[in-house]
Order: C-alpha cells, then sequence, then structure tokens
C-alpha cells in the first residue's frame, strides 16, 4: 500500500484533519459568502489540482453534503469557516466518510444494521465517481480529469480499502448469520412503515442539534435514528403469497416475505453493498472491481479493518 495512504489511514479523524490541512493549506476564504449559504466562494475551488473540499464538522452529523445551501442552513455557521474545511483528493475524501461511517456503527448486531454504516452518502457518492474514472480511465471534463490522474496510480490502494470496509464488516459483527424467519418468533426492526410519523423542518432541525450535542461527548454508539427500533413479532408468514404479518405497536403490518428476509440476511446484505461498491453511475455493476472486493481477505485488508476499528475512537476531534 502507498505509504501516504497507509498514513492516513492510520490516523484519527482529527489527525487526518490537522494532517491535510498542513500538506494542502487552508481555503482563502470560507465555504460560503455569508450565513444564507447561498453563495460559495470561488476563489476556494482546487478541482485543478485535483483536491475537494471536505468539511470538517460532517464528522457530527453525517446525514448529508454540508456544502448543500439548504441544508448548511439548519447548522451553525462555523461549519463553514475556512478553519473547519479541508482540502483532499478523491481517496483521501472517501477515507473522511469511512471514518464517519464506522463512528457511527462499530458494531452490528443485526444484519439490517449494515446499512447504519453506509448511513453516510457521502462514501457512495465518492466511490462511484472514483468507479467510473477508473473504469473509464479519465473523463473527457477537465477538473474530473485533473482530479482523476491524482489517484489514478493509487487504484490498487482503493481496492485495499473498499476491501478493508467488508472486512471490518465481518470482523465487528456479532449477530447470527443465519436468522431464520418463523412464525411467532420475536425481531426487532426500525423499519419506517412500521413506525411512520411526520417532521417539520423545525422538528428536524432540533433532532439535527441534539445530536452534534451528543456527538461532542458520545462515541462509539450504534447510529441513533429518529425513528427508534421498535420490538415485532411474526404473526403469520404466507409464503405461497410472498406476505409476512408482523405484530408490532398493538397493530399487525404487512410486509413483503422475501424482502423482510433479506433485512435479516447477512450474506446478502453483505453482497448487496459489496455490489453498491461496485457499481457505476449509470447503476450497472463493474464485475472487474466486484469480483476483487470477492476475493479473499489479505494481510493488508485485514490491517485496514483494524485501523478503521481502531482510529474510529475520537474524542480529540472539535470545531474552531
Amino acid at each position: 500500500m502507498n505509504s501516504e495512504i497507509a498514513k492516513i489511514l492510520a490516523m484519527t479523524y482529527a489527525e487526518q484533519c490537522k494532517y491535510l490541512q498542513g500538506k494542502y493549506g487552508l481555503p482563502k476564504n470560507d465555504y460560503f459568502y455569508t450565513e444564507e449559504c447561498k453563495s460559495k466562494h470561488k476563489d476556494i475551488t482546487r478541482t485543478s489540482e485535483g483536491l475537494f473540499i471536505h468539511h470538517n464538522a460532517e464528522w457530527f452529523h453525517n446525514g448529508g453534503n454540508l456544502g448543500h445551501e439548504k441544508l448548511a442552513r439548519t447548522y451553525p455557521f462555523e461549519f463553514q469557516k475556512k478553519e473547519n474545511l479541508t482540502y483532499c483528493n478523491y481517496l483521501e475524501h472517501l477515507v473522511f466518510h469511512l471514518r464517519i461511517n464506522a463512528r457511527e456503527c462499530p458494531v452490528f448486531e443485526l444484519p439490517y444494521e449494515i446499512r447504519y454504516f453506509f448511513n453516510s452518502r457521502g462514501f457512495f457518492f465518492i466511490s462511484q465517481e472514483m468507479n467510473d474514472l477508473y473504469y473509464a480511465k479519465g473523463s473527457k471534463t477537465k477538473w474530473r480529469n485533473d482530479c482523476y490522474e491524482v489517484i489514478e496510480p493509487l487504484f490498487e490502494d482503493y481496492v485495499s480499502v473498499l476491501k478493508g470496509v467488508l472486512c471490518f464488516l465481518d470482523d465487528n459483527y456479532i449477530g447470527d448469520r443465519n436468522i431464520k424467519i418463523t412464525k411467532g418468533m420475536t425481531l426487532y426492526s426500525d423499519d419506517y412503515e412500521l413506525n411512520k410519523r411526520s417532521k417539520s423542518i423545525d422538528d428536524i432541525r432540533s433532532e439535527a442539534e441534539k445530536r452534534i450535542e451528543k456527538r461532542k461527548t458520545t462515541v462509539g454508539d450504534i447510529y441513533t435514528r429518529c425513528i427508534e427500533r421498535c420490538k415485532i413479532t411474526i404473526a403469520d408468514i404466507i409464503p405461497e403469497e410472498d406476505k409476512v404479518e408482523l405484530a408490532t405497536n398493538g397493530k399487525t403490518v404487512e410486509r413483503n416475505l422475501s424482502l423482510f428476509s433479506y433485512e435479516y440476511d447477512y450474506n446478502a446484505i453483505v453482497e448487496n453493498y459489496t455490489m453498491a461498491m461496485s457499481a457505476l453511475y449509470d447503476k450497472t455493476v463493474w464485475r472487474k472491481l466486484f469480483e476483487r472486493l470477492k476475493e479473499s481477505f489479505t494481510e493488508e485488508d485485514k490491517q485496514v479493518s483494524r485501523w478503521i476499528k481502531e482510529m474510529t475512537h475520537d474524542n480529540s476531534f472539535v470545531i474552531i
């Protein structure tokens, strides 16, 4: 593995921010001109050097891109200050979002909880862009090609990072890997359809603020969701109709049996996310990458998994 990528993987989130800020320098200005977050400073763009801007505060909220105007306005403007921004290339950016994901989900008790690990959509957004660039060996769009040229020599490191993610899932799944759905059994679910309720923008903002405060003092929790996990009982199974009836909160809810079973199938979920990490932007799977990710874990993959685990518990990160 490239020594620079190995060095970064062995850092905490706070150390990676500080290291890359020293390596590339700070932006000339804040991300947005004003607290209304309507217009981005143009002189902070460095894609011609293969660099993007990462918002450090995504470590706290992990729900999306803090460079998006609408989302940015729901959080403190301090998040947009230049001292809280870090330049990084594609692979360095992916590692940032890998850390965010691992912080939210360091351990998994049920198969469907693996999807919480990928709650930072930035992870898939970045990896799919990288897949497209590696697959096409560049881009006709100049700024994208500039960014590709920086990571072009790092393909094997990229594969090792993705395999390290799969190894991390395998190492930290502590539940039953062969859950068989039977009538009368009790399970846990946080399905939105079972716990549906509407929320106003004020509710969302309030929940966001609570999450920020919580994550300043608490690390290593399984992702705390707005919709609470609830206990369910398998009331009835009708295979010929591909239907399962779930008893929860004093009511019975019907679900598609095959889809419900999938949520509790560890191997199927890991396979699905392996395909997702191998996806191109047209939603097809890049078979070459998929087959690489399906290979047995190497010692390097296992080391990446250990780094992901060990560097997750970071209480040192603060917003300046």
